[in-house]
């Protein structure tokens, strides 16, 4: 009679129940109508994992723990799965078996050491390495059936940690909707952006030189692959010049508009193409292809000439502008960008900043000296220059008026190239330091906005 170990004998079980899990897939797949496969929507919640742990770390010799997990999310910190199980120098592998819809999917494990998945065999992530923790994403395409998961991990020594994610990532979830800060990126693994997406992300500008590798080296060729990158852009009306670098071919698309034609195999070259904008929200939209060697995609814009011309709310009261002796600013040195464009052509611009407490530059418009000669009531506006920078919705003005001071919050983004009123308020009769403030502390996350100053003017009432 032959025998086997205890592990043994529970790796063998796992494995019948793979099998088995396999056969009623297939034999559901026969026996249900067509239709049943449509009502799959999202990969199964449920899943189980026929999960074997080892004294080592290389998943050799026989598991000395196997048993049924719900699910790959454990922080084990010094310590490990089991009693049986050495807190350090150990190794698990994890394995399921799911029907899935078609589709585009997101890998994501978060490891301390190392991990790798594997799809019906193939390796699609691979972070095989002692690290400390570590998250990594990655994109496999799936046919609509049933497919074999399999998770390894090795903890060699300290904290142990191991998590395993995945979800749905196609190019119509809601999740993947165009921002207007970020462009949605389609990767495909052939040069005419057909079939489905091996890969999509989100990125904040298309500057890459990928050298002779591609974005996903793990499920993208080093050649013969293209790109198509979306976003939402909203840019005050004027003419905008737009750049774009590519190695090899490229089309740049504006409301579905073909702006740029460059679809053919090349060394890195530059194309150029003006086009007037009416302010209103457009779909900006880049395609590319990577015939063989170098790899260069990059896309930029800057305004051919911001038609600003200001005219004062009225003939009378009084205008400070940067360019005026009542204009005071302070903060960081290198805080501070000088722009064209604005009153006087010129205009201040800073990075925001999210609390006080840290560093910040703030300017004044001191007004004292017109209204001491002339006391009375005096309505208080601000001038938004037109910029392509994302401005703040929160820009902290104060007004410094006789008996106190009142703070206005003004959304510079929604009031460029328009005069604001910050109210009516009393000035003169010998009150000192009358003037007009704005800083760059919005309370938005640092750095994601920027704050304009430029000119104010009061009017009398």
């Amino acid at each position: 009679m032959l025998k086997v170990s205890d592990a043994s004998e529970g790796m063998i079980l796992m494995k019948m129940r793979v099998i088995v899990a396999l056969l009623s897939a297939a034999v559901a797949a026969i026996l249900l109508p067509a239709a049943t496969s449509a009502q799959v929507t999202e990969p199964e919640e449920d899943m189980e994992w026929f999960t074997e742990y080892y004294n080592n770390i290389s998943l050799s010799g026989d598991p000395v723990v196997d048993r049924v997990e719900d699910a790959i999310n454990y922080r084990w910190g010094f310590g490990s799965p089991d009693p049986a199980v050495d807190a350090n120098q150990f190794s698990a592998r994890w394995e399921t078996v799911t029907d899935v819809p078609a589709g585009t999917y997101e890998v994501t494990v978060s490891t301390d050491d190392g991990m790798r998945v594997f799809v019906d065999g193939d390796r699609v992530l691979d972070a095989w390495e002692r690290q400390s923790e570590t998250t990594y994403d990655a994109f496999v395409t799936l046919d609509e059936g049933t497919h074999t998961i399999t998770v390894e991990y090795f903890e060699y020594a300290g904290t142990a940690v191991a998590q395993f994610d995945w979800r749905l990532a196609d190019p119509g979830d809601d999740d993947q909707d165009d921002t207007d800060d970020e462009w949605t990126a389609f990767y495909y693994d052939n040069t005419d952006l057909s079939g489905t997406p091996v890969a999509i992300d989100e990125v904040d500008v298309i500057d890459f030189d990928f050298g002779d590798s591609s974005p996903f080296p793990n499920l993208l060729p080093d050649n013969q692959w293209s790109a198509l990158w979306i976003r939402t852009l909203e840019l005050p009306e004027g003419e905008y010049e737009f750049e774009m670098t590519v190695d090899d071919g490229g089309r740049l698309y504006i409301d579905d508009d073909l702006i740029i034609d460059a679809w053919q195999n090349q060394p890195p070259t530059t194309y150029t193409e003006e086009v007037e904008l009416d302010g209103d929200p457009v779909e900006v939209r880049m395609e590319y292809y990577e015939n063989r060697v170098d790899a260069v995609a990059r896309l930029d814009w800057e305004p051919v000439d911001i038609d600003e011309t200001i005219e004062p709310v009225a003939d009378e009261g009084l205008l400070v502008d940067n360019t005026n002796g009542g204009f005071t600013r302070g903060g960081a040195p290198g805080g501070w960008e000088l722009e064209d464009g604005g009153y006087n052509e010129t205009f201040y611009l800073s990075e925001n900043t999210d609390i006080q407490a840290n560093p910040y530059e703030w300017v004044r418009w001191y007004i004292d000296g017109f209204v001491d000669a002339e006391p009375g009531s005096y309505e208080v506006y601000v001038y938004i220059p037109q910029s392509t920078a994302d401005l703040t919705e929160s820009a902290p003005y104060w007004v410094h008026h006789f008996g106190g001071y009142t703070q206005t919050i003004v959304d510079q983004e929604s009031n460029e190239g328009e005069w604001v009123s910050l109210g009516t308020y009393r000035f003169g009769a010998g009150n000192l330091n009358e003037f007009v403030s704005l800083s760059d502390v919005t309370g938005e996350d640092q750095g994601t906005t920027s704050v304009l100053f430029d000119v104010i003017q009061i009017v009398p009432r």
